[in-house]
């Protein structure tokens, strides 16, 4: 199984099948998608250099953990093997640009981290997060969160 990131935006993206990023847009009504639904009409599934979600970087820790204990960054970056570590890098700044593209579109995004298969589900978490206070290189997504997107 693998994790799976979809992306929902009040306006159309441009698709992509990139090294580091894939863009592909989805029925809104796609199996797996959460309930209650996202809140926006354009949804579109993205991947990492893997062609799956397995390929972002991934932490079992809150961003605030993160952007306050900096070694838990630099843990979870040396865990990955250097060239797996580079690739999952860039296509994190990938999403992250991605995002920040979407953001300045509109006034708020959102971000659902799920394993595939997992549709229907609730997200365990729900979490706004203001993309403008976080450092690139900080932001891991977490399995079974909803990220409710803005930047001020």
């Amino acid at each position: 199984m693998c994790i799976v990131v979809y992306l929902s935006t009040d306006h159309e993206l441009v698709e992509s099948d990139d090294a580091f990023l894939k863009v592909e847009r989805i029925a809104t009504d796609h199996d797996d998608l959460p309930t209650p639904p996202l809140r926006f009409k354009q949804v579109y599934y993205v991947g990492s250099h893997l062609g799956c979600g397995c390929g972002f970087l991934f932490y079992d820790a809150s961003l605030e953990e993160l952007t306050l204990t900096p070694e838990l960054v630099e843990f979870a970056l040396d865990s990955l093997e250097p060239d797996e570590r580079k690739q999952s890098e860039k296509s994190n700044q990938e999403l992250f640009k991605l995002i920040d593209l979407c953001l300045s579109k509109s006034d708020e995004a959102e971000l659902w981290v799920t394993w595939s298969g997992g549709g229907s589900l609730k997200p365990q978490i729900d979490v706004q997060l203001d993309i403008s206070n976080i450092e690139p290189r900080h932001f891991f997504l977490t399995e079974g969160h909803r990220y409710h997107l803005l930047k001020r």
